[in-house]
Order: C-alpha cells, then structure tokens, then sequence
C-alpha cells in the first residue's frame, strides 16, 4: 500500500485525548439518495458543537458549511454502493478537528490529489479563486473545485489529506482532515 500525506494533517493526533469525540460512517448511495442528508447532519454537527460559544449563531453557520462541503464532496465521489464515508468530530477546547475517510475510484482519486496539491501550494488563494472563476464557462462540467478552497480562503480552516492507494486491490481511501480554530 502506498500513502502519501499533503498539507497538515494529524496537527493534533489522534492520541491526544478530546473533549468531544462523535463518529458516524454512512453509506454514499443512501446520501446521494436523499441528498438532504448531507445538510442535516452538518446542521446537528454545528448546533452541537457550536451552542457553548461566544457568538454561536456564527460559529454554528461556519462549522455547517465547513461540515457540509467535507461531507458532499466525500459522497459525490466516493464508490457508491460498496463504499463507506465515515466521519469522526473531535473538540480540543478552541479547535474542532474534522476527519472525513472514503474509498473512491482511481479516476477520482488522481484528479482530488493534484486539487488538493495545487490548494496547499497556492500562496495567493485570493488569485486562484479569481483564476477559477475566470476560467469556468457554461459548457465547464460542474466540479468547479472552488468548495474546499473557500474553506480554506474565508474561514481559516487548516486542511490535511492522507491519500492511500493499493492498486493489487483497486482501492483507493482518502482521509481529508479540517481544523477549525474557535476565536477566543
């Protein structure tokens, strides 16, 4: 098995114990099925994380979104019947560390890993974000690429990804993990 690990990933590792810690695994047909799925369990995620904080109107609002975009993208593109999208929340005082894990075809795979690449090395995400804009047109297929880096552009998130493949097995697993960082 190759892996291969981009960005900051395991910032805080999974050793260090937290303070809140809820896990769920969904299967991305019955998501994909009832899309609104993916809505309501970034909503309960925000309220439940959010509800103890200064200002928690805002906060639950960004950690829905930040939820919501892990959640679509791990569903859209994972292997759809077979497959599983798990998903562990952990709170460590003023940081919410969101892990979401799935299993997706080789294709999708390659073209996720050089996004993701191209993210992380950006060091102007303002222009890239204008260079996508730009650059989309009407007959452009739907994957803009511009949801994860929104979360990293406008609300701070600090993304990590394990990217592990075994190709004897045709299995390819990708492991996103966003920090969150509560301000005090």
């Amino acid at each position: 098995m190759r892996e291969e690990i981009i960005g900051d990933y395991n910032v805080i590792p999974d050793s260090l114990p937290a303070e809140g810690d809820v896990f769920v695994r969904v299967k991305p047909i019955d998501m994909i099925s009832y899309w609104k799925r993916c809505g309501l369990m970034a909503d309960f995620t925000a309220s439940f994380y959010a509800f103890t904080r200064e200002d928690a109107a805002v906060q639950e609002n960004i950690i829905s979104t930040v939820f919501n975009e892990l959640i679509e993208n791990a569903t859209k593109y994972s292997v759809k019947r077979s497959g599983e999208v798990s998903v562990n929340m952990k709170m460590y005082d003023t940081v919410l560390k969101i892990q979401v894990e799935n299993q997706t075809t080789q294709n999708h795979f390659a073209k996720f890993k050089a996004h993701i690449q191209e993210l992380l090395a950006t060091e102007d995400l303002d222009q890239l974000y204008m260079d996508i804009l730009v650059s989309k047109t009407s007959d452009t297929p739907k994957e803009s690429g511009i949801g994860l880096l929104l979360l990293l552009k406008d609300y701070g998130v600090k993304l990590g990804v394990k990217f592990e493949e075994d190709q004897t097995k045709d299995l390819y697993k990708t492991t996103i993990q966003a920090y969150y960082f509560f301000e005090n």
